[in-house]
């Protein structure tokens, strides 16, 4: 289970650093083939670029964070009445308490 977690994690900051980076780099692009426009004018918009990526990057954290949360709430509802076998709620209960503390 800890695997699976790890993979999430992983892809989760794997999506959003790769759309950051991406963003960045269209921005440097635009920057340098922007003619005509000064340099103030040019950083202005790759930090707009940024700063909308990172807002937008910021509230989807927010929204993954407030559904890990139900979703460990949910599982400690129901984790006792589950008909599997102990070491399968062992497990269940260590996986739900990392899933609290990635949430924090």
């Amino acid at each position: 289970m800890a695997d699976n977690s790890s993979n999430i994690v992983g892809w989760i900051v794997a999506g959003g650093g790769g759309t950051l980076i991406g963003s960045i780099v269209t921005a440097f692009i635009q920057t340098l083939g922007a003619r005509g426009k000064d340099r103030a004018s040019a950083a202005d918009v790759s930090v707009s670029a940024a700063t909308r990526m990172m807002d937008r990057l910021q509230s989807e954290n927010l929204k993954m964070r407030e559904a890990i949360v139900l979703l460990t709430e949910v599982l400690d509802d129901v984790i006792d009445d589950l008909n599997v076998p102990e070491a399968a709620k062992v497990k269940l209960r260590a996986a739900n308490k990392q899933a609290k503390i990635a949430a924090v």
